[in-house]
């Protein structure tokens, strides 16, 4: 992919302000591989909780660092009714 997709770990983006991360999280970085979350007017609440995640990545314990890599083999759950990803 290019650009490179961003080390979420990396120090510059651990620089970054908790509402920079937020902007990035709700309006994704044009021209790249990091898409935006969430709809004008829903609920915040998912895209902090994605904050705080990424602020917990550079202190992930190799059996946390295990989960996530297990959890990202499986399929996401969209909260939609199933559908075919062949678009």
């Amino acid at each position: 992919m290019y650009p490179r997709p961003t080390d979420l770990r990396s120090e510059e983006t651990q620089e970054m302000s908790d509402g920079e991360l937020y902007w990035v999280i709700k309006n994704g970085v044009r021209w790249s591989g990091m898409p935006a979350f969430g709809k004008p007017g829903d609920d915040d609440e998912h895209a902090w909780k994605m904050v705080a995640y990424v602020r917990h990545l550079p202190k992930l314990t190799p059996a946390e660092e295990q989960k996530v890599l297990t959890h990202t083999e499986e399929p996401m759950d969209h909260g939609e009714a199933p559908h075919d990803h062949s678009h």
